[in-house]
């Protein structure tokens, strides 16, 4: 059997069932390499440590891994050689995220050489905070850089970079504004993917001439936040195409948000594909139903003219009778009105929908349900 179909069909399997089939060395190496190619192990420092042992043993496979997601918040307390020396066998990575604040933290420098001489072209960043650690002795000044040099040159060190998260960076507005004013198009040429909070966005969105792809992690918002978010959103203003927002309805400045979201949306009239997540487990005792939300996006929508796809999740601890989570046709007949384009949905219960022909309504269409995505 063919190489490249016996890699198809590994594609298609659950791990579990890979194991199974390394019965012969063809059939192991084979499998290896779908195995080593993504390699996912988030807040799990000991099954990271054991991957880089198994780096150290066989560094043939380390050169298999492309996606590389670990968690090296242990690295400082058991030692850095061997670690530093396992990761940097891994040549052929161009995903990665790494569990732990290695930007800034002065300990460990020789990780950020390892991953400086990685050509990423995505790179998540999910620790990273102006707050010094507690090995460190000095306070940074009110009116200091903070670790915007810091993050600069992790940048700069990145030139092929595509896709950059950073989901929930803790910075202070000092960092906000040393970013805005040294943050270059050279730092960040072909970037365009960026994930950030909105105050992070400004600093980004005038110098990221080739995004395509905006999320938004938004916390409380009011309208100066938002004013300054359109000035600088300004230069991709016609170019993003895909846009995910993030909300929870906790947090202070919510009511502004849902009251505003189409000024939000008017800031990319470009829009094809919308991803509307809305979480609510940190929310009041009784949230109002996902259909409260969906109902807003729909009324918002008339300023995405070129909407086509349109993802809503909402997470909530309430789900006696996932009634909650319901999306009404009439809601869905509402969007298709405002937004003549789009083609499908998938509302909280991962159901999608579609648009028939229907003489009867008064856009000719009307929702049809397709089935679950998934269970």
């Amino acid at each position: 059997m063919p190489t490249e179909l016996l890699l198809r069909i590994t594609s298609l399997l659950a791990p579990s069932s890979i194991r199974n089939l390394m019965v012969s060395r063809t059939l192991r190496l084979i499998c290896e390499r779908h195995l080593y190619r993504c390699i996912l192990l988030p807040e799990d420092p000991q099954r990271s440590r054991r991957l880089l042992e198994t780096f150290v043993l066989r560094p043939d496979l380390a050169l298999l891994v492309q996606y590389l997601d670990i968690d090296l918040s242990w690295i400082k307390k058991l030692g850095q050689s061997q670690p530093l020396y396992a990761l940097s066998l891994a040549k052929n990575v161009h995903s990665l995220r790494l569990w732990c604040d290695w930007v800034d933290d002065h300990a460990l420098s020789g990780l950020r050489e390892v991953v400086f001489n990685m050509k990423l072209r995505r790179l998540e960043i999910p620790l990273l905070c102006d707050e010094p650690g507690p090995e460190c002795s000095c306070m940074m000044p009110a009116d200091g850089p903070g670790i915007s040099e810091e993050i600069l040159t992790v940048l700069r060190a990145q030139p092929l970079l595509e896709w950059l998260s950073l989901p929930s960076a803790d910075l202070e507005h000092y960092t906000f504004n040393s970013l805005k004013r040294k943050l270059q198009k050279s730092d960040i040429p072909n970037v365009r993917f960026l994930e950030v909070e909105p105050d992070l966005a400004t600093a980004f969105l005038p110098v990221t001439t080739c995004l395509e792809s905006l999320s938004l992690t938004i916390g409380g918002w009011d309208e100066e936040r938002f004013s300054q978010l359109e000035i600088a959103s300004e230069p991709v203003k016609c170019s993003v195409r895909r846009l995910a927002i993030r909300t929870w309805p906790a947090c202070d400045g919510q009511t502004w948000i849902w009251n505003n979201l189409a000024k939000v949306f008017g800031l990319f009239p470009s829009v094809e594909d919308l991803s509307v997540t809305v979480n609510s487990t940190l929310s009041m005792p009784s949230p109002p139903p996902a259909n409260y939300y969906f109902s807003k996006i729909a009324d918002s929508a008339v300023h995405l003219p070129s909407l086509r796809t349109l993802g809503f999740s909402y997470e909530t601890n309430q789900l006696e009778g996932h009634d909650v989570l319901d999306v009404d046709e009439t809601s869905l007949a509402e969007l298709k009105i405002t937004s003549p384009l789009l083609r499908s949905v998938v509302d909280p219960k991962q159901r999608l929908w579609t648009f028939v022909p229907d003489s009867q309504t008064p856009n000719g269409y009307r929702p049809h349900l397709e089935g679950l995505l998934r269970t």
